[in-house]
């Protein structure tokens, strides 16, 4: 990062952080699950996440890395 345009450090960003992929993944799976407890919801999907990661478990998903198999 560091250039000076902003909106390129912002894509490089979001692109080197699977970002849009994410939140992608996190918003297919509230919306199918529809949970009373939407925000505690993603908060759970998050941790399994960080979990999967954590633990270095192989992931699957139709973005990059989002959720454990």
């Amino acid at each position: 990062m560091g250039t000076k345009d902003p909106r390129a450090d912002a894509e490089k960003y979001l692109e080197q952080h699977n970002v849009r992929g994410l939140f992608k993944h996190l918003s297919t799976k509230v919306l199918f699950a529809k949970p009373e407890d939407p925000k505690a919801f993603l908060v759970q999907e998050l941790k399994k996440i960080q979990e999967c990661q954590q633990e270095q478990k192989p992931v699957s998903t139709t973005e990059i890395i989002v959720v454990c198999t």
